[in-house]
């Protein structure tokens, strides 16, 4: 079931981005074209005394200087707001400031909600940091290549930062160094595979205490490639110079976008459900003398996450820059999440990231750090309800209602779209400074819904195994479940059309409340089908005694790997340094690529660091190895 979902996901996918292709936008004849262009760095002899490459944001007025370009940055790109990368040579840079034309100055009247996105140099190193001359010069070169193409526009420039010595030779040493280790590594893991590998390929033993994971691991081993697969597609178009802009306005900007923008998260939020379930059903199994205290199930955890995000942090602090001659927009991504993996690396180590969405190290890592808080809620709330068993429903009632609080407030209190993004800029650095992101997507207690849902149905699941004498009873559970999936099918499906209908209302106070109770029922809704599913699903599996083959459980065994790793790879591999023209199918062939390479890399890591790791911490922690 898991494997047809995802295989569906990605054919669905890839139909809906190829009509996507073919579906046109009224858009008037007079709007701005799109002017994002960078020079191709290959060509310019980058050094200290020669030629700069620099990173500039562009913003565009009418010839005045005064009239304010009215574009609406949800529906277009890059019109208004502009990546410019110029190649100024030695002599362009030390020009007297005296000669050079006095630069546009931009009203400051239309910097709006659409311009916001900017890049504080802050983020860049000082050594990067451009001078006077260098600007002056810049906005000189810029405005001369506009006008002779576009006479009516003038451009505002201020430079990000510069590159001063190239970061093409260390790129490809970086790469170099990168697979000579994997190489290594790959060597020692089949020297050790009998002692490795061979033990989990073998034939499973008959008894087998908890049969519903079977259905967990399928989803980790093919949720997986759709986890991969929909990042790369979301992001990897902003890793390259984009020759057909439109096309990334037409995808992103489309009326249905937003139904995918709410359905398509569900392929990740799963996950908390998955993990809720699982500790559920695991301590209420067990003999209640022998439960593991709430330190003990929290220290298991962190056992679990912590080589690989150790790992993960390390190399964004220290080796990042080693990758920035991918491409002019790759280096400008990892030297500023570089910066941030160096000041902000202790908030990854505490799995609080996702409460640092502003300056995040690693941005991908909020979902492992909220995955970590949700379970340590899930984990609190059982050990209450195992002490306090005449109040469980109490604390489920209480569960429940914070998880629609969570949405509820945060949607209330503030002013932007849930749906998603304010605008396309926001785009480019998964969502750095989105509000969205920051604000509603990533906090723990936004997610709540999920992990409440999959502890309900570890109870439910548990209460069925308590009833195994009883075929009447089990069947009328299984009456029950099967239809909570239909009405929370019915209530999911009308709560996102009624999201959407009232996010594209106009905004206003008196109707905030109706799209904030819409999008937190909606939360809730798909918390409960997805639940629901899960639960019916693993009841049928135990019923059926299906069993997997071991090659997915291993598979299962590498989610975190993939996860953490996939990032990183996907940067390089969809990183260029020419123009490119972007097709749905080509996005989805680097995107095959990308996970083909992670995965690799992931059996490598899985067997010769995270396994090794793991052992010799719970022989530390527990006077033990797994």
């Amino acid at each position: 079931m898991s494997c047809q979902r995802a295989t569906v996901l990605v054919v669905v996918l890839q139909v809906v981005l190829t009509r996507l292709v073919h579906s046109t936008l009224a858009v008037e004849q007079n709007e701005l074209p799109a002017l994002y262009e960078l020079e191709d760095w290959r060509e310019c002899a980058i050094a200290p005394e020669q030629d700069w490459y620099c990173v500039v944001r562009v913003l565009l007025t009418r010839e005045d200087a005064v009239e304010c370009l009215k574009v609406n940055d949800v529906k277009q790109f890059r019109r208004t707001l502009l990546d410019r990368g110029v190649c100024l040579s030695h002599a362009q840079r030390t020009v007297e400031v005296e000669t050079m034309p006095v630069s546009v100055k931009f009203p400051s009247n239309c910097w709006n909600v659409s311009d916001r996105y900017i890049l504080n140099r802050s983020y860049f190193p000082p050594a990067m940091h451009p001078d006077v001359r260098t600007e002056l010069a810049a906005s000189e070169l810029i405005n001369s290549r506009l006008i002779a193409r576009y006479p009516h526009l003038r451009a505002y420039s201020e430079i990000e930062y510069c590159l001063k010595s190239d970061p093409k030779p260390v790129y490809e040493q970086a790469l170099g160094v990168t697979l000579a280790v994997t190489l290594v590594l790959a060597a020692v893991l089949a020297l050790n595979a009998r002692r490795w590998i061979l033990p989990e390929c073998s034939p499973a033993k008959s008894t087998q205490p908890i049969k519903q994971i079977v259905l967990f691991d399928l989803y980790k081993c093919f949720g997986a490639v759709g986890v991969v697969l929909a990042h790369c597609c979301l992001f990897g178009s902003f890793l390259m110079p984009m020759k057909n802009i439109d096309l990334l306005e037409e995808v992103i900007a489309h009326p249905y976008a937003k139904f995918w923008r709410l359905f398509c998260p569900f392929l990740m939020l799963a996950f908390f459900v998955m993990s809720s379930m699982l500790l559920t059903v695991k301590l209420l199994h067990g003999d209640p003398s022998k439960r593991p205290t709430l330190g003990a199930i929290i220290s298991h955890r962190l056992i679990r996450l912590m080589p690989v995000n150790l790992l993960m942090v390390a190399f964004g602090a220290l080796v990042y820059d080693r990758f920035a001659g991918g491409g002019p927009l790759l280096s400008r991504q990892l030297i500023v999440e570089q910066g941030f993996c160096r000041s902000y690396w202790w908030m990854n180590v505490l799995f609080i990231s996702n409460f640092n969405m502003q300056r995040p190290c690693l941005p991908d890592s909020w979902y492992v750090s909220a995955d970590m808080q949700l379970y340590v809620v899930i984990a609190l709330a059982l050990q209450l309800m195992f002490r306090f068993p005449k109040h469980n429903g109490a604390i489920l009632a209480l569960l429940t209602v914070c998880s629609f609080l969570g949405p509820f407030l945060t949607i209330l209190y503030t002013d932007f779209d849930p749906v998603g993004p304010s605008n396309l800029h926001e785009m480019r650095f998964f969502l750095l400074g989105s509000r969205f992101m920051s604000q509603l997507y990533t906090p723990f207690y936004n997610n709540l819904s999920w992990s409440v849902a999959g502890l309900m149905a570890g109870i439910v699941y548990d209460r069925y195994q308590r009833i195994g004498d009883s075929a009447k009873k089990q069947k009328q559970l299984l009456h029950y479940i099967t239809l909570t999936i239909k009405l929370s099918f019915v209530m999911l499906v009308v709560m996102i059309y009624a999201t959407i209908v009232a996010s594209n209302e106009e905004s206003q106070p008196s109707s905030r409340w109706w799209l904030a109770l819409c999008y937190s029922a909606y939360k809730l809704s798909g918390a409960c089908f997805i639940s629901a599913s899960f639960l019916r699903i693993s009841l049928t599996e135990r019923a059926t005694n299906f069993n997997i083959p071991r090659v997915v459980r291993i598979g299962a065994a590498l989610y975190y790997c993939i996860y953490f790793t996939h990032f990183p790879i996907m940067r390089i591999v969809y990183s260029s340094a020419v123009e490119t023209i972007i097709t749905p199918w080509f996005l989805i062939q680097k995107a095959v690529k990308v996970f083909g390479i992670t995965y690799v890399l992931s059996v490598v890591l899985h067997y010769t660091y995270e396994n090794t790791a793991i052992k010799w911490l719970q022989w530390i922690f527990f006077g033990r190895k797994r």
